[in-house]
């Protein structure tokens, strides 16, 4: 973005940690966790060699841990605030494909801090030609989108805990790259949760490649209703809905697109993963 530093959107998920496998209706002999987070870093980087750098990144995130300490049963979701660590080497093996290696340092409030480190592969795509004047007028684009897919709930206590959701949404950029996006969505896993509401999202998109791969990611609130088969008992609540994925044109006004979302549920059960496919039609 400037001088070296720029921002970066990171979704780290930690899986299970502790005895998974432990009966329902046996005492934990330790606590069970299913925690990951999302975070907003500042980060900087700083050459080694020809092929490598290394790099730093630090700044807020926020977590989601489910939880259970003597049951299986008596899990909760809990949600809230830290900050995040990391340090990265990075070393190109072609112009746009790289080798990484990160370690990361998570510390959390009223959760567990926790230490990880990840080795993977990075791609950067050719950034979207920004020759264009600036008399030049880019009329306001938005999207209608429509994808389908599965919804994991964080749940310990049921045999299953994956289904089916529906995802309808209209977008629209406001102003460079900020924009908003109004949902619709239905989650449903059988005999366990039907949860149905509208979102409305902050987002912001960044195009790559003569502007046909496009990112982007939003937060915002998420009211739904939801009927909970376990207990038997249905609520409507204000949640909070993180969404992230890209969209590829294959013509002008058509696009296909993965989309993946995480829920918060406000009651403090029934955290969900969402993960769609689908395709988004370009409106004036």
């Amino acid at each position: 973005m400037w001088d070296g530093f720029g921002l970066a959107f990171r979704y780290l998920n930690e899986g299970y940690l502790g005895p998974q496998n432990e009966p329902a209706m046996q005492p934990l002999i330790s606590p069970l966790h299913y925690k990951d987070a999302f975070a907003l870093l500042l980060t900087r980087w700083w050459p080694v060699n020809a092929p490598c750098r290394v790099g730093a990144a630090f700044g807020p995130e926020t977590y989601f841990d489910t939880t259970a300490t003597k049951y299986r049963s008596e899990y909760g979701d809990r949600h809230g605030m830290g900050v995040q660590a990391d340090l990265t080497a990075q070393c190109n093996l072609s112009r746009r494909l790289s080798v990484e290696l990160t370690a990361t340092r998570s510390f959390d409030v009223a959760s567990f801090d926790s230490s990880t480190v990840l080795l993977g592969f990075v791609f950067t795509p050719r950034e979207c030609a920004a020759d264009k004047s600036d008399d030049e007028e880019v009329s306001p684009r938005g999207h209608v989108e429509i994808t389908a897919g599965r919804v994991d709930i964080d749940n310990f206590n049921v045999s299953h805990d994956d289904g089916t959701t529906t995802w309808v949404s209209y977008n629209r950029l406001l102003h460079g790259a900020f924009g908003f996006d109004a949902s619709l969505l239905r989650e449903r896993v059988a005999n366990v949760v039907d949860r149905r509401g509208a979102a409305l999202e902050f987002t912001a998109e960044h195009a790559f490649w003569m502007d046909w791969l496009h990112v982007f990611a939003g937060v915002g609130p998420y009211m739904a209703h939801s009927i909970d088969y376990e207990s038997n008992t249905s609520s409507t609540q204000i949640n909070l809905l993180i969404s992230y994925g890209i969209r590829v044109m294959i013509g002008n006004r058509l696009s296909l697109m993965a989309k993946l979302g995480r829920v918060a549920a406000s009651a403090g059960r029934n955290d969900a993963d969402l993960a769609t496919v689908g395709f988004a039609l370009a409106v004036p």
